[in-house]
């Protein structure tokens, strides 16, 4: 993989759960460990949909990314003001030296 293609600073998010002040559960996103990586972030295609009166947009995009263990789809990946839903993360060959994630980005 060449790293000139790794342009874009992201940062990796988990879901966490803690409790508030009154003790009910709330969840908020949090950084994982070391959660900046340098990725390839490639459009895919998008759509739009109407639902319920309103106008949805979605663009799916693929990440490349060298290897890293411990990424899953319950995960969320943050470029900037954009935040991407995962949906896969494939370990390309199966020989732990690049990463795919198939990510959706909600407009």
């Amino acid at each position: 993989m060449r790293t000139a293609s790794l342009r874009h600073k992201v940062r990796f998010q988990e879901l966490g759960t803690d409790t508030d002040d009154f003790g009910e559960p709330s969840s908020e996103w949090e950084d994982i460990e070391q959660p900046y990586q340098y990725v390839q972030i490639i459009p895919l295609n998008g759509s739009e949909k109407y639902q319920s009166k309103h106008l949805n947009a979605e663009v799916n995009h693929k990440i490349r990314m060298r290897y890293r263990a411990g990424l899953n789809s319950s995960m969320r990946v943050v470029y900037g003001e954009r935040i991407f839903e995962i949906d896969a993360v494939l370990n390309v060959y199966e020989r732990d030296r690049e990463l795919h994630i198939m990510v959706v980005e909600v407009v």
